[in-house]
Formats: structure tokens, C-alpha cells, sequence
């Protein structure tokens, strides 16, 4: 009894590895030569992560590993962005893979809250508020 939970335990204080994105590996990466078309890289290795906003020549394959523990927040320990750069035919120009974090910045979402218009209850009206709105069985409402 004492080993089941002590296995338990371990396997409890376990990290969780989360991987996330478009896991490409260097065979499947191999297969994306320059010269070849959209539809191909998509018959290839899938969709993008990613297209770029003001160009649509680049398209982005981004994947990331995370490890986290316990109750901890999980931190990246690796991460992998292919980008393929397309002409203005739609041909594959060049295929540049970059691993690491510096092109990575870190962003803290912002807590505050955008006001709506419009009225704003009270505790008061939101009591009060249905006082004489209930329909008249007579009246056919």
C-alpha cells in the first residue's frame, strides 16, 4: 500500500509538458523546396500558423513546447518558427527557420475594462425594476 502511494505522489510532482502549434519535424520540412507552389507547401506540411497581415507572401508555421509544475504557470522551453516566403507568383522564394526566443516578446494583458454606454442599474432598480411588469392574464399580453 505504502508503494502505490508513494508512486502516486511521484508521478503527482511530475512536470506536464503542453505542446502547441504546427509540429514540424525536418523530414516533413524537407519536403518545402523553393520553386514549388502554395497548393504544394499545403499538401505538404498544412496550413500556416499564420499569414502575414500587410503581406500575404509570408507564411508563418509557429509551434512551442511548455513544462509546468504543479500549480506553477508553465514556461516556454522551446520554441520553432518556419517561415516560407512566397513571390508575387505564388512560387516558394526561401524557407528560413528560426529556434529560440529573440523574436519573442512577452505581453501582459492589461486588467482594465472598457466602460459601455448606456444606463447602469443599482442595487436599488435591479430589485425594484420588475414592480408592475408582469402580464395580465385578462389583458392577453
Amino acid at each position: 500500500m505504502a508503494l502505490v502511494v508513494a508512486s502516486l505522489g511521484l508521478t503527482a510532482c511530475s512536470a506536464k509538458i503542453d505542446e502547441r502549434g504546427i509540429l514540424l519535424d525536418a523530414e516533413a520540412l524537407a519536403t518545402v523546396k523553393p520553386g514549388q507552389t502554395r497548393t504544394e507547401v499545403v499538401k505538404n506540411i498544412g496550413n500556416p500558423s499564420t499569414i502575414a497581415t500587410f503581406n500575404d507572401q509570408h507564411w508563418y508555421y509557429i509551434s512551442r513546447r511548455t513544462k509546468s509544475w504543479l500549480f506553477l504557470p508553465p514556461y516556454t522551453t522551446e520554441q520553432k518558427i518556419v517561415e516560407v516566403v512566397f513571390d508575387k507568383a505564388g512560387i516558394v522564394n526561401r524557407i528560413t527557420t528560426t529556434t529560440g526566443f529573440e523574436q519573442t516578446v512577452d505581453i501582459s494583458p492589461t486588467s482594465r475594462v472598457t466602460p459601455s454606454k448606456g444606463h447602469t442599474y443599482g442595487l436599488m432598480e435591479d430589485f425594484l425594476g420588475n414592480l408592475g411588469r408582469f402580464n395580465n392574464a385578462k389583458s392577453g399580453r
